[in-house]
């Protein structure tokens, strides 16, 4: 489909210069499919390069008033949804479980999609979801990045176990708890050379993890200070079976818990 310019696009708006237009954007990593709902119904939408700016500048010198654009949160983050917000464009960043779908097997394109975005968008059908701030989304992912390390650190150790078992090795006294000790006895194990280097390989990845983690946790603690959240993670952790890890998560995942209209949504 060939890109839509800007004189086309003022040019289906006019007329609705004091009504209201939805935009549904399918959003990919290399392109965006993008459509405008006028308020008679009829529907306009072509396709442009991945570039936030471009559409966010695009949107914004329309001669109508855009009451919302929405799009389904993905991959591509939140980038598109801070540059529309900034040029006072009313976002929606729709959780994808959350849109309305249809039962029966339907044709689907980017285009469609965008098209349904803007629909779902005009008759409120379009649940949006919190937008982070840029350092909040950072906070968001030193977080996951450090639950993404523990998941590694679980693998290796679990690699290690089964390494051994096919070797034929009995496990060090102490390896179920991955004590300094046990570790140091691995490394001093009897096997071939080739196989002993496999082993030293998959040692010297977990004590990376280990490492990493530690890292991690250090500036998960420097983010929290530097915010002034010491006292919410203390008191999070206050709570039986809550420690430092899932008090972060808690902290940054639910970024403002003041957005919430309801206590039962907290």
């Amino acid at each position: 489909m060939a890109k839509l310019t800007v004189p086309a696009s003022h040019r289906f708006v006019e007329g609705f210069y004091d009504l209201p237009v939805f935009v549904g954007v399918d959003v990919h990593k290399r392109s965006y499919s993008v459509a405008i709902l006028r308020p008679d119904g009829q529907l306009l939408d072509w396709t442009t390069p991945a570039d936030p700016d471009q559409l966010a500048y695009l949107l914004a010198s329309l001669p109508v008033r855009v009451d919302a654009v929405a799009y389904e949160a993905g991959p591509t983050g939140f980038s598109l949804a801070r540059k529309l917000e900034a040029l006072g464009l009313p976002v929606i960043v729709a959780a994808p479980s959350r849109i309305p779908r249809p039962v029966a097997a339907t044709n689907k394109t980017d285009s469609l999609d965008c098209r349904k975005l803007a629909e779902y968008a005009a008759r409120g059908l379009a649940d949006p979801i919190a937008i982070p701030s840029e350092q909040e989304d950072a906070a968001r992912t030193l977080v996951r990045r450090r639950h993404q390390t523990t998941d590694s650190l679980r693998k290796v150790k679990q690699r290690i176990r089964g390494f051994l078992l096919f070797q034929g090795k009995q496990e060090p006294p102490g390896l179920d708890h991955w004590s300094k000790a046990a570790i140091e006895a691995l490394r001093h194990l009897s096997m071939e050379p080739e196989a002993l280097e496999v082993l030293l390989s998959l040692l010297r990845e977990l004590d990376f993890l280990v490492q990493e983690q530690r890292r991690l946790d250090e500036r998960i603690w420097e983010y929290c200070r530097r915010r002034g959240e010491e006292e919410k993670i203390r008191a999070l952790m206050s709570v039986p079976g809550v420690g430092p890890v899932v008090a972060h998560s808690f902290a940054t995942e639910l970024f403002n818990p003041r957005r919430f209209n309801r206590q039962e949504e907290r």
